[in-house]
């Protein structure tokens, strides 16, 4: 432990330390072979040191992978004993840890598995992410995780995500993390989009176009269209 304590990245030391804690917990499922409230008291007496023992590590370095992955391994056996509260206990940990650092992926990374395992569904999540964004539209794994569970949710839901983009756009159209995701957008909901650039001013360098629900058209630029005084038309070729 005071290795682990003055260098949270001791892989070899977290993998030892797994080894020990199995036995134990093996011990005490010997001892309580079924489910109940005496194997949920033996794992989680066996573990709670654990559990502080990584929230310290992972104060002192958030984005060492061996630290999330120890406590993953250590609330996945919690979670099996049925000890009860764990999960939301760590979405509330999760939740702490992106108050002060909201771009770190190993945390979001870390929800992804917790949110899964507490059967949170992709329109919760996406409602969280809505959360995160509307705070910070610069939030770049924000809005990574959203389209992970974008996916998960359906093409049907590519339409309703023109007013989250017009709005971080909106509101910093300098910042690149919504224009990235526009076109992970795009790409999705018109797997065959037009090709805009040949409308582009001289030295534009590239833009795309997509059929994104309701009939609507959704036209992107790599920059600044002057000079437009009345409306786009749009023609499809074929």
């Amino acid at each position: 432990m005071q290795a682990l304590e003055a260098n949270p990245e001791f892989y070899t030391a977290w993998n030892f330390r797994r080894e020990i804690l199995g036995r134990t917990i093996a011990g005490a499922r010997q001892e309580f072979p079924e489910p109940g409230a005496g194997l949920q008291a033996a794992v989680s007496a066996a573990l709670a040191g654990e559990l502080a023992l990584l929230e310290g590590a992972i104060g002192m370095n958030p984005k060492a992978y061996c630290l999330w992955m120890h406590r993953e391994w250590v609330v996945d056996q919690m979670v099996a004993a049925g000890v009860p509260g764990v999960l939301d206990t760590e979405l509330a940990l999760c939740e702490k840890l992106l108050q002060a650092d909201e771009r770190n992926f190993h945390c979001w990374g870390y929800r992804v598995a917790v949110a899964r395992k507490a059967g949170r569904g992709p329109d919760a999540e996406l409602a969280y992410t809505s959360d995160r964004i509307d705070r910070n539209f610069s939030n770049y794994s924000a809005w990574h995780y959203r389209a992970r569970f974008l996916h998960a949710a359906g093409g049907a839901r590519l339409a309703d995500e023109r007013g989250l983009v017009e709005r971080a756009a909106f509101t910093d159209p300098a910042d690149q993390s919504a224009w990235i995701y526009n076109r992970w957008v795009l790409a999705r909901a018109a797997p065959h989009a037009l090709d805009v650039t040949a409308g582009l001013p001289a030295g534009g360098t590239g833009g795309g176009a997509g059929v994104v629900g309701g009939g609507s058209v959704l036209l992107t630029f790599s920059e600044p269209v002057r000079g437009v005084r009345a409306g786009v038309r749009v023609e499809a070729d074929g």
